[in-house]
């Protein structure tokens, strides 16, 4: 541990980005903060935990909505990862109401943006631009961006900005982009700055040794039995129609994240974001609409199925089929919105990869990580040529 002294004697990097009752987020915080600790030991760095009013709103909103049998699930969930952030995170506290005077007056050395931030669009949790999360333009500290996303931005409004945007951007120092649509945007405005695409920093993530085991079995789970997990929203009637799939061919079936009334046991409301990571390394199979279930499912080698969790207006909004798209698993998506979706469409498609996974996607993973981490660590060093 740093001392008070060296710590105010270092160089400071601090990152911005939100935290809210979502483990993939929460990974991806962890992630990044030791990512750059190990690769910038001279600085100090520290998590700016923000996020706009609107987007604290939603997330108290989803807090209280209940469950039927299970009313408080989603305060507990939480409750139980507010806990590990507090303990967890190396979060600098500041006022939550002042944020961009914060960052210019304590003028630290390199402020990096992270998380899918820099949406433009008409959603009012996300509405506005630019949001703190683009910076400001007269930031006296170095201003990268690792990859960010604006997946969810409409065209007409990215066209009605383009020239703010060039602005902007013009003032990083480097910009990294974690897909098609978020590098198509920055591309578009004809800044100056370095654009890299770049992966998501949780390929990066190690795992850590849990007490997952005995929490499976304090849940009824029996290890030796396969498991599948269901993360994701979603009709409940394709949801059903999964469980009695999966209950047919002797799988135990636990819920992760979100609440489903068709598991054997829901883990969401349990779990702190460890915990969520090192389950993955017990299941035989994942369906999931989450963005960092995929990369856990692809860390343990595991089959999947990712579904898409609304109806998008556009593919290029999907980053879930930007991720399985820029790995080559496209096999590994379904769109339970489209108007021609059938149940039994998506239930060959897991036994597909059920039997198959082992013999025809397993080298292909492994090559994919490979690639995406070695893409990471390059940008990595070009942050370090930059910032030294």
């Amino acid at each position: 541990m740093k001392t008070v002294m060296e710590e105010n004697a270092l160089k400071k990097i601090r990152i911005l980005g939100y935290n809210d009752s979502n483990n993939g987020s929460c990974l991806l915080s962890w992630t990044i903060s030791q990512l750059l600790s190990n690769y910038f030991p001279e600085y100090d760095v520290k998590l700016l935990d923000y996020a706009p009013f609107n987007r604290r709103l939603l997330e108290m909103l989803r807090i209280f909505r209940p469950h039927i049998g299970n009313p408080l699930f989603n305060l507990k969930r939480h409750l139980v990862i507010s806990k590990w952030i507090r303990k967890t995170l190396p979060i600098e506290s500041f006022e939550p109401f002042s944020i961009t005077e914060y960052i210019k007056n304590q003028k630290f050395d390199v402020v990096v943006v992270a998380k899918p931030s820099w949406d433009i669009t008409n959603e009012w949790s996300l509405r506005g631009f630019p949001t703190e999360f683009w910076l400001p333009q007269d930031l006296p500290s170095r201003k990268i961006a690792f990859s960010v996303s604006a997946h969810r931005s409409i065209p007409s409004l990215v066209n009605k900005h383009n020239n703010e945007i060039r602005k902007i951007l013009d003032s990083f120092s480097l910009i990294g982009v974690r897909d098609d649509w978020t590098y198509e945007i920055v591309s578009s405005s004809k800044t100056h700055t370095p654009i890299w695409k770049i992966p998501d920093p949780v390929f990066m993530y190690k795992f850590i040794e849990t007490d997952i085991d005995s929490v499976l079995q304090e849940k009824g789970f029996d290890l030796k039995r396969p498991m599948v997990a269901f993360a994701a929203y979603g009709r409940n009637e394709i949801f059903r129609e999964l469980a009695n799939h999966f209950r047919r061919i002797n799988y135990q079936i636990l819920g992760l994240s979100m609440f489903n009334p068709y598991v054997d046991a829901n883990l969401g409301d349990v779990l702190d974001p460890f915990q969520w990571a090192d389950i993955f390394r017990r299941l035989s199979f994942c369906i999931t609409d989450r963005y960092h279930a995929i990369i856990m499912s692809l860390l343990v080698n595991i089959p999947f199925v990712s579904i898409e969790p609304y109806k998008v207006a556009d593919r290029r909004n999907s980053k879930i089929y930007d991720l399985l798209k820029s790995i080559g698993q496209t096999d590994c998506y379904a769109d339970i919105y489209r108007d021609d979706f059938h149940i039994m469409e998506l239930i060959e498609k897991i036994e597909s990869l059920r039997t198959n996974w082992r013999g025809s996607y397993t080298n292909s993973v492994y090559r994919s990580l490979h690639e995406k981490k070695s893409e990471i660590k390059l940008f990595i060093d070009r942050m370090q040529e930059i910032v030294s």
